[in-house]
């Protein structure tokens, strides 16, 4: 049995295909304008998008690993002007 397609995630060979078919139409339509050359940049864009996507779903773990500093005692960022919540501050 194939799995139900979820609507809310895109699939990035999808796409490629998409655009591909897309490409080869416009210069069968429209064989003498300059369309195609765009539509082949579309295809190039698409294949570039699908190749740095596993990339780009890692976790950046450099950002992660530093925690920011945050205030004791309920105080906040007396730099940014604040006040502090704690009594005789």
């Amino acid at each position: 049995m194939t799995p139900t397609p979820s609507y809310r995630e895109l699939d990035g060979t999808q796409i490629v295909a998409t655009v591909r078919r897309l490409e080869q139409r416009i210069g069968e339509r429209f064989p003498a304008a300059g369309l195609r050359g765009d539509a082949a940049q579309l295809v190039a864009a698409a294949e570039a998008a699908l190749t740095r996507a596993p990339a780009l779903r890692r976790p950046l773990l450099a950002l992660r690993s530093r925690r920011r500093a945050r205030p004791r005692n309920g105080s906040t960022c007396r730099a940014a002007g604040h006040t502090s919540l704690r009594s005789g501050s």
